[in-house]
């Protein structure tokens, strides 16, 4: 392998990393957004259920 092409390989491997801690970061904030909206919903429901008794 040249030097070329192991310049070449090692900037593809970055970029696709780079591309994967993106994603990792984008998952894991819509994980945390949805966890919170589950949580919201779980009390509005025992606020409800609090109210009706």
């Amino acid at each position: 392998m040249d030097t070329k092409t192991k310049m070449w390989s090692f900037w593809k491997f970055s970029i696709t990393s780079n591309e994967l801690l993106k994603f990792r970061k984008i998952k894991r904030s819509s994980l945390l957004d949805y966890e919170r909206s589950i949580e919201t919903e779980i009390r509005t429901i025992d606020s409800s259920a609090t109210i009706n008794l």
